[in-house]
């Protein structure tokens, strides 16, 4: 499956808006994905997170399942 559908599957299975995914992640992390770096994931208009931001979702939604 996508990166996309399952981020977004975990950010709303943890209740948190995209601002609320960026704040989450900049609570760890010095910089974070913008809002609309989140939403083209989860729409499609990005297939893949780079390699650091992929960490940062993985760090900031542990439940996040990608295949």
């Amino acid at each position: 499956m996508a990166f996309g559908p399952e981020l977004r599957a975990a950010r709303e299975r943890a209740g948190l808006s995209r601002e609320g995914l960026r704040r989450r992640i900049l609570k760890s992390f010095e910089d974070s994905p913008t809002v609309s770096g989140i939403r083209d994931l989860e729409n499609g208009i990005a297939s893949e997170p780079t390699g650091r931001n992929r960490e940062k979702y993985l760090n900031a939604l542990p439940k996040l399942r990608i295949s």
